[in-house]
């Protein structure tokens, strides 16, 4: 249901959901994680239930924290877009590029390894 409603929201195509680079994630409005695809656990080696009702910022780089606060207080103004390190489960942080919208009461984010910027 997420992908068909960003997809209509024009954030993602079609060629995008199969990618294995690629996942979602959806959020309390206080930012604690709810769920997240199967990607995520391929991409950061995490499953949804260890990441349930824990804050992403756990995961973020210290560095990019900032960045990521201010692209989260934009997201009402439409699909800001933010570039920020994420710890994987094996303690190795990769770039990721992530677009966040509220959907039905959620925040839903798009997700995407970058896998060519290096740390």
């Amino acid at each position: 249901m997420i992908k068909v409603l960003l997809m209509k929201l024009g954030i993602i195509e079609q060629v995008v959901i199969d990618d294995s680079a690629t996942w979602f994630t959806t959020h309390k409005n206080s930012g604690e994680f709810i769920e997240g695809s199967i990607n995520m656990t391929k991409v950061l080696g995490y499953t949804s239930d260890e990441w349930k009702n824990k804050s992403p910022y756990d995961y973020i780089h210290p560095e990019d924290i900032e960045d990521v606060l201010k692209s989260h207080l934009n997201t009402g103004t439409g699909v800001p877009k933010v570039l920020a390190r994420l710890k994987r489960k094996d303690g190795v942080y990769i770039w990721v590029e992530t677009r966040s919208t509220v959907i039905g009461g959620k925040i839903v984010t798009f997700n995407r390894c970058l896998r060519n910027k290096f740390i």
